[in-house]
């Protein structure tokens, strides 16, 4: 591993791959991580906030019985998602299309058939 340390008294851990390591309960706070790749890590439980994720890529995981909350999905993409169970409250859905279709559109037909 290599890691130096900066004037600024910054640590740097520049390309470092970190492998079978136990960091439970570990603090992350004001990090750069950008470029990071998670990949097999176990990090339920864990706590994300007052985080920049923006061009990020989330595949292949298990956000069962998550909290996503106060976020900026703006112009994101959800493709091939189990959505089952999903219960979305107090959100802006301007311009939110499911299959291509205007959320507005597939409220507005809804309501009319339970007119």
């Amino acid at each position: 591993m290599y890691a130096e340390q900066q004037q600024s008294g910054i640590l740097a851990f520049l390309e470092a791959e970190f492998e079978n390591c136990l960091m439970s309960g570990a603090d992350f706070y004001n990090m750069n991580l950008e470029q990071a790749s998670f990949s097999n890590t176990n990090l339920s439980g864990s706590l994300f906030t007052d985080s920049n994720m923006s061009g990020s890529r989330f595949t292949n995981l298990n956000l069962t019985h998550s909290l996503l909350g106060d976020l900026r999905l703006t112009g994101s993409r959800m493709i091939g998602c189990d959505l089952s169970g999903v219960d979305i409250k107090h959100c802006n859905t301007e311009g939110l299309t499911i299959d291509g279709i205007p959320l507005q559109e597939l409220l507005a037909a809804y309501n009319k058939m339970n007119a």
